[in-house]
């Protein structure tokens, strides 16, 4: 099995949990509230992997989860909570990389304004920056990639070699 997500704990099997998880994917901020307020260990539950969904499910995080479904105000709970910015899922994904990859440009923005790692990378050595380029979505790749430089990387690094950006990502200059 994978390595577990990073700084988190197994969520446990209580309805606490379930309440847990269904607020943050519906993106009840009220919800999400409640738990946390009796279970303030909610913001590193990693939500179990059922041994029938394996080899394709992970171990997602709250933040994980609102970020994949741009539930903005339900990540700024997390976040303020103290959730992981930089927690990684067993595939060694990033909240960071499910917003790119779902082109939810506000939970990218609220991410990298709080300070989430733009250089790390998943399993197969894609940034952020590449997986939002990889949708095409330009724009956002460009914005992840200004923080990228951040971090002393350029745009399309992946390994020890950078790779050439399609053609299509090539982007004009502003008039």
């Amino acid at each position: 099995m994978a390595a577990p997500a990073f700084n988190t704990v197994a969520a446990p099997k209580t309805f606490a949990a379930t309440l847990f998880f269904s607020g943050v994917v519906q993106g009840d901020v009220a919800l999400v509230r409640d738990v946390l307020a009796s279970n303030p260990d909610a913001v590193r539950w990693a939500k179990p992997v059922k041994e029938n969904d394996k080899p394709f499910a992970t171990n997602e995080t709250g933040l994980m989860l609102a970020a994949q479904e741009g539930h903005v105000e339900v990540m700024r709970v997390l976040i303020d909570a103290g959730a992981e910015l930089n927690a990684r899922q067993s595939r060694r994904w990033t909240p960071l990389m499910y917003a790119a990859e779902r082109s939810r440009a506000d939970a990218v923005g609220l991410l990298l304004a709080k300070g989430a790692n733009t250089a790390l990378k998943n399993e197969g050595g894609d940034t952020a920056a590449t997986m939002a380029a990889q949708r095409q979505d330009f724009a956002l790749a460009r914005q992840i990639n200004n923080a990228l430089k951040d971090h002393g990387l350029t745009f399309f690094q992946k390994g020890q070699q950078a790779s050439v950006a399609p053609p299509t990502a090539r982007w004009k200059k502003k008039p």
